[in-house]
């Protein structure tokens, strides 16, 4: 007889056997999923259309830039407990891997290198070469001491209004992240999405500058003339208003659309991303400022991930607050919105709030740990 195996034992489990996965909660859910392919290497492609136009469950993501979309499939499916033929599996499976991550070249910029750069953003606004530009950093903190399922679970209690997820591909990479970004929902005939941008410290009352107005209304603006243009039925969008993402609160304008169906739901996902509020606008020009200025490769970061059960039935978030797990250190991310109204100094305070949904986290678990194992010395 099978023993029965929640998520958190099939996680264990899939982390010894090398098996890929992903496990994941919703916004404002207290549901984990997890998703099991049956094979080690994931799917490659070039474009996200080639998995969205395609019935196949999985889990999808894609870089900023260049770099492949991956697909892990969802061969198996557990959500509170494994069933019978998920069991057989992952007990019976094991596969040999060689480790395809490389360590990354990046090095994390220091506050003088940033602030330069920074600069160098803000002139070409108050120039007039673009509008707005996200200005984005790499930070890294050793792993060691760091359990990725207590970060996992810890993520997942900390910040319940936002989409949570580890994807395990030991052949590929291992991310794990904490975004309060919508990128695309699709249930059949209905669309959402969400114009999100402008930083600030969750207080009490939260009074918006002028700034992050201005910054948030790029990407309003943005995303009403791609609705205009997209062939809905129908569409409407909310008020902007005050969302709360753990310690950081945002300006957020609901979208949501109907859509015939022969919507080709593909395209428009290939017009949004990049959004204004992970790269700028013009969206073209921001995006080549972005990639020769920025000094590193946003891999995964800023790009999309989620969850897809073919073009009628997409779940997808843009990968923010997230870090790439390697061999004995964190790669994190963290970036911000620059308009000519930004000062240099601001932004990098901004990127070092964001940094924290994720340097808290494990800065708590590496704590506890060394308290525990202190105990336990104690106790011998």
């Amino acid at each position: 007889m099978t023993k029965k195996i929640l998520i958190e034992d099939a996680i264990k489990i899939c982390l010894e056997r090398h098996i890929p996965f992903c496990c994941f909660r919703m916004p404002f859910s207290d549901k984990l999923a997890m998703i099991v392919q049956n094979n080690a290497e994931c799917d490659k492609y070039t474009s996200v259309s080639h998995i969205i136009n395609n019935p196949c469950k999985g889990f999808v993501a894609v870089p900023f830039d260049k770099g492949p979309v991956l697909f892990l499939r969802e061969d198996f499916r557990i959500e509170t407990s494994a069933s019978k033929e998920t069991a057989e599996f992952l007990l019976k499976s094991k596969f040999e891997v060689s480790e395809k991550q490389t360590e990354t070249s990046t090095s994390c910029m220091t506050k003088t290198e940033y602030l330069q750069r920074a600069g160098k953003f803000i002139d070409k606004i108050k120039n007039g070469e673009v509008d707005k530009l996200v200005f984005a950093r790499p930070l890294a903190t050793g792993r060691e001491g760091a359990d990725l399922l207590a970060i996992f679970k810890q993520l997942s209690d900390k910040y319940p209004e936002t989409f949570v997820y580890w994807l395990n591909v030991p052949s590929e990479c291992i991310w794990i992240g904490a975004t309060p970004e919508c990128f695309l929902k699709r249930e059949k005939s209905t669309i959402s999405t969400v114009a999100l941008a402008g930083t600030t410290q969750t207080t009490d009352s939260i009074k918006w500058s002028d700034k992050n107005k201005r910054e948030q209304n790029f990407v309003t603006d943005f995303l009403t003339n791609i609705f205009n243009e997209a062939g809905c039925i129908s569409w409407k969008k909310s008020q902007p208003h005050t969302v709360k993402a753990g310690a950081l609160s945002h300006i957020r304008t609901d979208f949501c659309a109907t859509v015939p169906d022969n919507f080709d739901i593909a395209q428009l996902i290939e017009k949004m991303h990049p959004t204004p509020a992970v790269c700028g606008t013009p969206k073209d020009v921001a995006k080549k400022i972005i990639i020769k200025g920025e000094g590193f490769d946003r891999e995964y970061y800023s790009g999309i991930i989620g969850t897809t059960d073919g073009p009628e039935s997409l779940d997808l978030f843009v990968n923010l607050r997230c870090m790439k797990v390697q061999k004995d250190k964190f790669v994190l991310f963290a970036g911000g919105g620059i308009t000519s109204e930004s000062t240099a100094e601001d932004e990098w305070n901004e990127t070092e709030l964001k940094a924290q949904t994720l340097l808290s986290v494990i800065k708590n678990i590496k704590q506890n740990k060394n308290i525990c194992l202190h105990f336990s010395f104690y106790m011998l």
